[in-house]
């Protein structure tokens, strides 16, 4: 059997790279990296007290103080136990018992209109700084996640007309293969930055929440 030369060609299979047969997704790579925020961000320590960080805490959205008073027998800011309930002091945000030296700081309630400030302990105050951070890393990836996304979808189309032109012989063959390589190592850089953030963040064992110095190098890389 006489088989021709189109069906003995490579069709071109040798030089189309990531961004004409390989699917990215770079809004999963994203989403990826705030699941690795929200578990390294869930524990921090005051002290030596090892304290929990959720993200939907009700003290974040209080308008006033908090009436739900709650007797514990460890103040949960430094761990004192108390003799007695005449050594308990009230946080006004978590309504939890502190000790009186954990207590020394107020606090606006964020959600008052009239900007009212109440006592508030030392974890929770603690507490308010860890959601600014989070907060300011979450905005972040969005921002990145967006001019990604873009950038990446943009060189999609390009590669993929520049492939249509090769198998269709329109130009310089020659040249149009080198515009997909191009258009390639753009996405490959892409992706390994991408990479090499995520398995740093997942690999460092400072909390996301504290140590959050890689804003700087992320701009420059979806620039």
């Amino acid at each position: 059997m006489v088989t021709s030369a189109r069906q003995t060609e490579p069709a071109n299979a040798d030089i189309l790279g990531i961004s004409t047969q390989e699917h990215f997704d770079p809004e999963q790579e994203f989403d990826n990296l705030i699941e690795i925020l929200k578990k390294k961000s869930s524990v921090f320590y005051l002290k030596e007290v090892k304290c929990n960080y959720e993200h939907e805490d009700r003290i974040f959205f209080l308008s006033g103080p908090n009436q739900d008073k709650k007797s514990i027998k460890k103040c949960p800011s430094c761990l004192y136990a108390f003799q007695n309930s005449k050594e308990m002091v009230y946080c006004t945000f978590c309504g939890h018992s502190n000790d009186e030296k954990c207590m020394k700081k107020s606090r606006i309630y964020p959600n008052s209109h009239a900007q009212e400030r109440g006592p508030i302990c030392k974890l929770c105050d603690r507490k308010f700084l860890v959601h600014k951070q989070v907060a300011d890393k979450y905005d972040y990836i969005k921002v990145a996640k967006k001019s990604l996304v873009d950038s990446i979808s943009k060189l999609e189309k390009q590669g993929s007309a520049a492939n249509a032109e090769l198998e269709n012989g329109d130009g310089d063959n020659s040249a149009k293969a080198n515009q997909i390589a191009k258009i390639d190592e753009q996405m490959r850089e892409m992706k390994n930055d991408i990479t090499r953030y995520k398995n740093d963040r997942k690999s460092k064992k400072e909390s996301n929440t504290v140590v959050l110095n890689e804003k700087e190098k992320m701009e420059k890389q979806v620039k």
